[in-house]
Protein backbone atom coordinates (compact mmCIF):
# COMPACT_ATOMS: atom_id res chain seq x y z
CA UNK A 1 0.00 0.00 0.00
CA UNK A 2 2.81 2.69 0.69
CA UNK A 3 3.99 2.22 -2.47
CA UNK A 4 0.80 2.82 -3.94
CA UNK A 5 0.71 6.09 -1.74
CA UNK A 6 4.17 7.12 -3.30
CA UNK A 7 2.82 6.62 -6.39
CA UNK A 8 5.19 3.66 -7.58
CA UNK A 9 2.85 2.18 -9.02
CA UNK A 10 4.91 -0.63 -11.05
CA UNK A 11 6.42 -1.43 -7.38
CA UNK A 12 2.26 -1.57 -5.88
CA UNK A 13 1.39 -4.44 -8.42
CA UNK A 14 4.73 -6.62 -7.46
CA UNK A 15 3.70 -6.29 -3.69
CA UNK A 16 0.11 -6.85 -4.13
CA UNK A 17 0.84 -10.15 -6.64
CA UNK A 18 3.66 -11.18 -4.12
CA UNK A 19 0.75 -11.17 -0.93
CA UNK A 20 -2.02 -13.12 -3.62
CA UNK A 21 0.67 -15.77 -4.20
CA UNK A 22 0.78 -16.56 -0.56
CA UNK A 23 -2.92 -15.20 0.44
CA UNK A 24 -4.76 -15.56 -2.51
CA UNK A 25 -8.21 -14.41 -1.11
CA UNK A 26 -6.98 -11.21 -0.43
CA UNK A 27 -9.43 -8.54 -1.44
CA UNK A 28 -7.17 -5.23 -0.43
CA UNK A 29 -4.15 -7.03 -2.16
CA UNK A 30 -6.73 -6.88 -5.48
CA UNK A 31 -7.88 -3.31 -4.84
CA UNK A 32 -4.15 -2.08 -5.05
CA UNK A 33 -3.64 -3.97 -8.29
CA UNK A 34 -6.96 -2.97 -9.93
CA UNK A 35 -6.06 1.21 -8.39
CA UNK A 36 -1.90 0.63 -9.50
CA UNK A 37 -2.99 -0.58 -13.10
CA UNK A 38 -5.48 2.35 -13.77
CA UNK A 39 -3.17 5.28 -12.43
CA UNK A 40 -0.21 3.45 -15.12
CA UNK A 41 -3.02 3.78 -17.70
CA UNK A 42 -3.70 7.52 -16.68
CA UNK A 43 -0.52 8.43 -16.29
CA UNK A 44 0.67 6.67 -20.15
CA UNK A 45 3.08 4.45 -18.63
CA UNK A 46 1.85 1.90 -20.43
CA UNK A 47 2.24 1.07 -24.36
CA UNK A 48 -0.64 0.28 -26.10
CA UNK A 49 0.34 -3.37 -26.36
CA UNK A 50 -0.45 -3.15 -23.01
CA UNK A 51 -3.22 -0.72 -22.31
CA UNK A 52 -6.21 -3.40 -22.99
CA UNK A 53 -4.78 -6.09 -21.01
CA UNK A 54 -3.90 -3.84 -17.97
CA UNK A 55 -7.67 -2.49 -18.19
CA UNK A 56 -9.07 -5.95 -17.83
CA UNK A 57 -7.17 -7.04 -15.18
CA UNK A 58 -7.69 -3.85 -13.38
CA UNK A 59 -11.37 -4.73 -13.83
CA UNK A 60 -11.29 -8.21 -12.54
CA UNK A 61 -9.38 -6.71 -9.27
CA UNK A 62 -11.60 -4.41 -8.70
CA UNK A 63 -14.88 -6.03 -8.77
CA UNK A 64 -13.57 -9.10 -6.41
CA UNK A 65 -12.70 -6.05 -4.37
CA UNK A 66 -15.96 -4.35 -4.55
CA UNK A 67 -17.58 -7.47 -3.96
CA UNK A 68 -15.72 -7.73 -0.42
CA UNK A 69 -14.55 -4.49 0.75
CA UNK A 70 -16.42 -2.30 3.01
CA UNK A 71 -14.59 1.14 2.63
CA UNK A 72 -15.83 0.82 -1.21
CA UNK A 73 -16.36 4.64 -1.86
CA UNK A 74 -18.12 6.17 -5.04
CA UNK A 75 -14.43 7.32 -6.75
CA UNK A 76 -13.97 3.44 -6.33
CA UNK A 77 -17.16 2.97 -9.10
CA UNK A 78 -15.61 5.68 -11.02
CA UNK A 79 -12.52 3.90 -11.56
CA UNK A 80 -14.47 1.41 -12.70
CA UNK A 81 -16.67 2.88 -14.93
CA UNK A 82 -13.14 4.88 -16.71
CA UNK A 83 -12.14 0.99 -17.15
CA UNK A 84 -15.25 -0.07 -18.63
CA UNK A 85 -15.81 3.33 -20.98
CA UNK A 86 -14.89 3.20 -24.56
CA UNK A 87 -10.97 3.98 -24.93
CA UNK A 88 -12.41 7.12 -27.41
CA UNK A 89 -14.44 8.33 -24.40
CA UNK A 90 -12.67 8.10 -21.44
CA UNK A 91 -11.08 11.84 -22.41
CA UNK A 92 -13.89 12.99 -20.13
CA UNK A 93 -13.46 11.31 -17.12
CA UNK A 94 -11.85 13.06 -14.07
CA UNK A 95 -8.41 11.75 -13.09
CA UNK A 96 -9.11 10.16 -9.80
CA UNK A 97 -6.77 10.60 -6.98
CA UNK A 98 -4.20 7.68 -5.03
CA UNK A 99 -6.35 5.97 -2.62
CA UNK A 100 -5.77 3.16 -0.53
CA UNK A 101 -7.64 1.25 2.35
CA UNK A 102 -6.95 1.56 6.03
CA UNK A 103 -6.41 -1.36 7.27
CA UNK A 104 -5.92 -1.79 11.27
CA UNK A 105 -4.38 -4.84 12.23
CA UNK A 106 -2.54 -7.66 10.27
CA UNK A 107 -2.60 -11.02 8.72
CA UNK A 108 -1.30 -13.94 9.43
Amino acid sequence: MCSLRLRRFSAALDAAHACLARHPDAPLAQFIIGRACYHMIRNGQVSEEEHNELSEKAVRSLSIAKSVLRDWQTSDDRVLEYLLAEPSTRENFQVEPVRTIFVSGWRP
